[in-house]
């Protein structure tokens, strides 16, 4: 789900656009390794939220804690 600013996403990257709201653009994001989407979802911080992939979800948070780690903050 992307908020209004990270709409630019479902510009650049080839998805499908589920729904799309006032508050937010909900998309179906295919990758064939799930560190990319991991990435990105980093990378887009509060401005995107998974709605579902398990997978994804845990490369997200494994990437999150070496980088917390990388700077002594885990």
């Amino acid at each position: 789900a992307l908020s209004p600013a990270a709409a630019w996403v479902a510009d650049y990257y080839p998805v499908d656009l589920v729904e799309r709201r006032d508050d937010e653009t909900i998309i179906d994001f295919s990758a064939a390794d799930a560190r990319v989407a991991a990435r990105l979802l980093l990378r887009l911080g509060n401005r995107a939220r998974l709605v579902r992939g398990d997978e994804v979800a845990a490369q997200r948070d494994d990437l999150r804690s070496r980088i917390l780690a990388r700077y002594g903050v885990a």
